[in-house]
């Protein structure tokens, strides 16, 4: 049921005294939870010091810090600037709220990550000399696990090789052609450095080496494009084990309405796990028949989720304790390098966002930067705008905004936030598998050829329920997902069996 943007304001949520903690997946209504989770921190005490200790537009000269944990001291040659695609608001005047988020980081030095045991991360500043992604960084996160094991010899065996060149090998020249790419980018943003096994061994002195992985192509489908990944199930096994939270997506978009924001923004952190620096800890990769190290969080490690929350999540969740103490009004949902901002004062504050993160290493990527709102909100947008310096038209606006799988809009009269989950390519999938399941089991067609990952793969679309209004189609998945989970419980996830009658699922 739609509910008035009008109604449900910024003094709505005061006079009933309703908190909402997008994060935690928590609101409070006269201080009661009305859902339920464990409690977070307490939020911080406002202070008088208004002063920044950094500029997050240029390099200042730091003092190198003590070497610890075999910390490198030579640093590698700057990398070619790329060309920005990101969307990088240019203030006349460093906003203080910025510099109060960024030096509460700083200040706080090391702090373990939550759901990651023996993890630990920090923001500092960028070193004189030292590579940076983005020509407007000036900040980094690191992350370190001391409880990692050392070794003192890592060897690449023989089999890893051959598995690394044979990938390569086998993939069709226009995939070939789109792992180079790849492969390139990551070199010249030197997220990857070459090495030779002689190198490698003289690592171990300074730096905890993972397991040697290889990487791979994963070919795009749909909407998706190429991507690599690696295989880490050696280093992970070495890595203690994390745990994250799931995606509350339907709670945040429930919350977005009972806000009745009218103003919305959706951004999108580019490559956002490669962002982050690993601190005395090195990936070896295996890409073709050459051989890389990485100090940066690749894509696959089991903690990787985890580490992006105790990160770019800490940093977001700091923003809302100084949003708390300065009388802010805002929502703020981070679903991994995803976010959605909406609130009265979220369109200065977005840009007070961009600025911090594009400092920090996380920059949004212009394609996928999507802005909306009614009328009297985008004019009362374009005047916050120009106090703080900013062009007043610094938003494209949209009538409409998709983040994870739903779409949100406006009405005409600006009275109703509408959202709706795009279901439809799913179902239709969902109705061919479960059509042919039918059909096999009724005798109407061919033999139905089962495998565990094809039934939990109907059981996936068909329950594909971001806003949450499809409770009947979600029980229905769970019934049949518990149902082969049952009777192949000893069956790999890929095995085919044919199933042509009720009773041949009963021998089974």
């Amino acid at each position: 049921m739609p509910i008035s943007t009008a109604s449900l304001s910024r003094g709505f949520l005061k006079d009933k005294n309703i908190v909402v903690l997008a994060k935690e997946g928590r609101v409070l209504m006269e201080k009661q939870l009305v859902y339920p989770v464990e409690d977070s921190k307490a939020p911080l005490e406002s202070t008088e010091d208004d002063s920044c200790t950094i500029a997050l537009a240029r390099i200042e000269a730091a003092d190198e810090e003590t070497v610890e944990n075999g910390e490198p001291k030579d640093l590698l040659p700057l990398p070619t600037p790329v060309v920005s695609t990101y969307v990088l608001p240019k203030f006349d005047k460093v906003p203080s709220l910025g510099c109060k988020l960024v030096d509460t980081l700083v200040q706080a030095s090391w702090q373990p990550v939550r759901a990651c045991p023996g993890w630990f991360a920090r923001l500092r500043s960028i070193r004189k000399n030292e590579p940076r992604d983005i020509a407007e960084q000036s900040h980094v996160f690191e992350l370190k696990c001391p409880s990692l094991t050392p070794v003192d010899t890592v060897s690449v065996v023989p089999n890893l090789r051959y598995l690394a060149r044979r990938a390569y090998e086998r993939l069709k020249p226009a995939q070939r052609q789109s792992f180079d790419t790849l492969s390139h980018e990551y070199i010249s943003r030197q997220w990857w450095i070459e090495r030779s096994e002689a190198e490698l061994k003289a690592l171990t002195k300074q730096y905890r080496l993972l397991d040697p992985a290889v990487v791979f192509l994963v070919p795009g489908k749909l909407h998706r494009s190429d991507r690599l990944v690696v295989d880490l199930r050696r280093a992970n096994s070495r890595i203690p084990r994390a745990t994250s939270s799931p995606l509350t997506v339907a709670t945040c978009v429930c919350t977005s309405r009972l806000y009745g924001s009218s103003f919305c923004c959706v951004l999108d952190i580019s490559r956002a796990f490669y962002r982050l620096r690993l601190y005395a800890i090195l990936a070896v990769l295996l890409v073709g028949s050459r051989l890389f190290t990485s100090d940066r969080c690749t894509f696959g490690i089991s903690s990787g989720p985890g580490n992006l929350g105790g990160s770019f999540g800490w940093l977001l969740s700091s923003l809302r304790d100084l949003c708390r103490s300065e009388d802010l009004t805002a929502l703020l949902s981070e679903f991994m390098d995803d976010l959605q901002c909406s609130g009265p004062d979220g369109s200065w504050l977005v840009c007070v966002l961009l600025w911090v993160l594009a400092g920090c290493g996380f920059p949004a990527e212009r394609k996928k930067f999507q802005a909306m709102a009614t009328s009297e909100a985008q004019l009362s947008a374009g005047n916050a705008l120009k106090k703080m310096g900013l062009p007043g038209d610094f938003y494209e606006w949209q009538d409409s905004v998709t983040i994870l799988g739903t779409l949100q809009k406006y009405t005409a009269d600006g009275k109703y936030l509408v959202v709706s989950c795009l279901r439809s390519s799913r179902l239709t999938v969902a109705a061919d598998q479960a059509n042919a399941l039918i059909d096999g089991l009724t005798g109407g067609g061919d033999p139905f050829i089962l495998s565990k990952s094809g039934a939990f793969s109907l059981g996936g679309n068909l329950s594909y329920d971001c806003c949450g209004c499809h409770p009947v189609d979600r029980v229905l998945a769970d019934a049949l997902r518990s149902v082969i989970a049952r009777h192949y419980a000893e069956s790999d996830m890929h095995l085919v069996h044919g199933v042509s009658t009720r009773e041949s699922i009963e021998k089974s």
